[in-house]
């Protein structure tokens, strides 16, 4: 993940470095890493479920709009496909804003547990660490002048020791997280306590979806477990879902780009292939529709046979 050796970065503290760099490893692992509990890789699921169901919903808007004798949308299909679409985002969302569990069997890859342990880490995040985790100067004048002088036009490194441009970015990054002027900066700077509180405050816009999951989908709340909720509890809204993605979104980045200083994401996946083929077709031929019928019949049958199923004596339970 680092390019350079901690010894060849201009830091004061380089015990305070090694810690640093590795959190920030672990924290941009659990952003964008491999796994697939992995923040942007459930970010990008629940956009690419959106969209989807999007396109499908519009369909379905234009078949009402304009009906037409050879399109339509069958109720019970339709039904399956609302209520499988509302279970997938919302326990998504309920997810990504889960609370830490410092306990190892139970701890979770969540924006919330992110922050939080980020949050008890603050002290690792100052500015010197912020700016030259991996080699680039602590401090950009000498080299910016030195760039000045030159007549013949150069490349700016980027990267490493020479690269005092990036080095000005960084540190005005960090002007705005710790709250401090140019010229009062220091290395021991630290980022202002109540940043990493706004972005958790950000994430309770999901609280009512969280709470609609607890109630409604996770568990088989019993009426009086349900008294008290407000009707913004009850139900689920693409707006109200909306408001969670976008809460979701500018938390992940301002995490892996600002706070952490990696890349910036894009939510919704390039299809790498046409994602919208065979939308235009129906699914069955009329000629199969007796087959259909069939299949709900033979497994109507089936379930009914269950009541006749012989499992109660094979528990073995004495006669009174």
């Amino acid at each position: 993940m680092y390019e350079y050796p901690i010894d060849q970065c201009d830091v004061a503290d380089r015990t305070k470095l090694a810690e640093f760099r590795a959190k920030r490893e672990q924290w941009l692992g659990q952003l964008e890493g491999s796994d697939f509990h992995s923040i942007w890789k459930q970010l990008n699921g629940v956009f690419w479920h959106d969209a989807i169901f999007r396109i499908v919903n519009e369909s379905r808007k234009i078949s009402t709009i304009s009906p037409q004798p050879d399109v339509g949308f069958n109720g019970a299909v339709s039904r399956l496909f609302d209520i499988g679409f509302i279970t997938i985002q919302v326990t998504a969302i309920r997810r990504l804003t889960e609370k830490r569990n410092k306990e190892l069997k139970k701890a979770v890859i969540s924006l919330r547990s992110i922050l939080e342990d980020v949050d008890s880490n603050l002290k690792l995040i100052t500015r010197e660490n912020y700016v030259s985790f991996d080699a680039l100067p602590y401090d950009p004048a000498p080299l910016e002048r030195a760039c000045l002088l030159k007549e013949a036009a150069e490349w700016l490194d980027t990267k490493g020791p020479k690269a005092w441009f990036s080095s000005e970015i960084l540190h005005k990054h960090f002007d705005k997280l710790s709250g401090t002027i140019p010229s009062n900066r220091s290395r021991d700077d630290i980022i202002q306590f109540f940043v990493i509180k706004r972005l958790i405050q950000r994430l309770e816009d999901c609280e009512d979806v969280c709470k609609y999951v607890d109630k409604f989908i996770a568990h088989g709340a019993d009426p009086g477990n349900r008294t008290g909720l407000s009707e913004e509890q009850k139900g689920i809204t693409l707006g109200k879902l909306d408001d969670c993605y976008k809460a979701l979104y500018q938390v992940a980045n301002h995490i892996t780009a600002t706070l952490l200083y990696s890349g910036t994401h894009g939510a919704l996946p390039v299809p790498q292939y046409d994602h919208l083929e065979n939308l235009d077709k129906k699914w069955i031929a009329t000629n199969n529709m007796g087959q259909m019928h069939q299949v709900w019949e033979n497994r109507a049958k089936e379930i009914e046979s269950w009541e006749n199923d012989s499992w109660l004596e094979k528990l073995h339970i004495p006669s009174l």
